[in-house]
């Protein structure tokens, strides 16, 4: 049943990546970096602030409903209506930073973006809940309609002369219209009712905190950047990043199937057989590695191609962030495993503290690195100096948390898998930069591909045995389900 999940996930993700792959690339060349580094300013600061109106409890429901599929309506009613007014307080709170930034002009922009986050935060809650239920067949068409639908009305509406407005109203329209399918959805496979339980709703507030802090420590130092560029240096470099962020998103597409997948499952599991439970978590944390690392060592390597295929030279500048971000794509996800795999063992505050390291961390090199590194590089550094942040903050709170599971993940697991991927990347890396002339334009990349996969044969780092056995039980498991 999770792989079926996942897969479905996964087929609606690749709808959603098409459509938003379109939108994110392009939005960056219409506007140019200067009107695009407003537009990604203007989204991030909302999103930085409404961050706050998650309270954590997607996590708890998850873990909670699973195994209790009624507690969903004992809470839902009452968790919403706190976290509504609370909403309301954000947003005076972003609109107080927009004063004190002088950048009150942009307050209608990151307004409406910040009506679409509430709208988000709702529609993250439903999915959680029918995930929690093992239910994602509506989940994965919803996510696919909505994706067209904002990605319809972001170009219809820029075209037509909306301008930046365009893309904000358009998050809204699309999370409205998601948000009532869900709603539905969630009525038809858990029964759930609109009920104010207020002790209900406190006590899942009270027990969602741990996952609150974790989850606004990451939400933050993954946003604080942006506000920290826009505040040291201008719009033209938040385009800069923004444009480096917007294609380094791409390679974190399997996060939310993570989350909506592994966190059930390993709930069910943990519950019945710890032995079990760790070797699922070592398997997973193995396959992260090799699914994530190639993507990453192909968009290190190319990043300079790629930006000038998309952009025309526009945003060369953003080159290096790029390639930082892209390299820390495997180690954010055994991240989230990793704290996927702490919650489960009840260490939540271990994964809490971790964060609130990182939460510290991050903004203090952020205040460090951007201003010295924009002097230090001209066009591009702030980003440069963000990305470094981004990267040594990560790097910290793994080690931390790899600490706090105490051996129930086997280092010698992930040493053996890591090294074969290390020369594998390595021997890409080397064909690339000294045999493959700048001349063969596409054909680079695909000889890139094709000796990673040759490489990765010799070593293991690709183990094609393992892989087809994993595709012939999927498929197996699929037929048994239709049959």
């Amino acid at each position: 049943m999770a792989v079926t999940n996942a897969l479905k996930l996964a087929a609606s993700l690749f709808v959603t990546l098409g459509v938003a792959a379109a939108i994110q690339l392009w939005l960056p060349r219409f506007f140019g970096p200067e009107r695009f580094g407003g537009l990604h300013f203007a989204q991030e600061l909302a999103f930085l602030v409404f961050c706050l109106s998650t309270l954590g409890v997607e996590v708890y429901l998850q873990r909670e409903v699973a195994q209790r599929p009624a507690h969903a309506t004992e809470v839902f009613g009452g968790v919403m209506a706190i976290r509504l007014l609370w909403c309301a307080a954000l947003y005076g709170v972003m609109v107080a930073a927009l004063w004190a930034m002088g950048r009150l002009d942009q307050v209608l922009l990151a307004s409406l973006f910040a009506a679409g986050q509430v709208l988000m935060m709702l529609n993250t809650t439903q999915r959680a809940l029918l995930h929690a239920a093992r239910t994602v067949d509506e989940v994965a068409i919803v996510n696919s309609v909505g994706k067209v639908v904002w990605g319809a009305g972001v170009v219809v509406g820029v075209l037509l002369g909306g301008g930046l407005l365009a893309v904000p109203i358009s998050l809204c329209v699309s999370e409205g219209v998601k948000c009532v399918a869900l709603q539905w959805a969630c009525r038809r496979h858990l029964g759930l009712r609109l009920v104010f339980d207020w002790g209900a709703a406190r006590r899942a507030l009270w027990l969602s905190l741990p996952f609150f802090v974790n989850d606004i420590a990451h939400q933050i130092y993954g946003k604080v950047d942006v506000s920290m560029i826009a505040a040291f240096t201008e719009d033209r470099e938040v385009g800069f990043y923004g444009a480096a962020v917007n294609v380094t998103l791409f390679a974190l597409l399997v996060v939310p199937a993570i989350n909506a997948v592994v966190l059930p499952m390993i709930a069910r599991i943990g519950a019945s057989s710890p032995d079990e439970l760790r070797r699922v978590m070592g398997e997973a944390c193995r396959w992260a590695l090799i699914l994530t690392t190639p993507v990453a060592a192909w968009l290190v390597i190319n990043a300079g191609d790629f930006m000038t295929l998309l952009y025309e030279g526009a945003y060369d500048a953003s080159v290096p962030a790029l390639q930082l971000l892209a390299g820390l794509t495997p180690l954010t996800y055994l991240t989230i495993l990793f704290s996927n795999y702490l919650f489960q063992l009840g260490s939540e505050w271990a994964v809490a503290r971790t964060s609130l390291v990182g939460l510290v961390l991050n903004p203090v090199l952020n205040l460090v690195l951007i201003p010295r590194c924009a002097a230090r590089f001209g066009d591009g550094g702030a980003g440069i100096g963000a990305a470094i942040a981004s990267v040594t903050a990560e790097c910290v709170a793994l080690a931390l948390l790899y600490a706090a599971l105490r051996g129930q993940v086997a280092g010698r697991v992930l040493a053996g898998i890591g090294w074969r991927l290390a020369v594998t990347v390595a021997a890409m890396a080397a064909v690339h930069r000294g045999l493959l002339p700048p001349g063969l334009g596409a054909w680079r990349s695909a000889i890139d591909i094709a000796v990673y996969i040759l490489v990765g044969l010799i070593t293991g780092a690709l183990p094609l045995g393992q892989m087809a056995q994993l595709a012939r039980g999927v498929i197996a498991r699929r037929r048994g389900d239709s049959a």
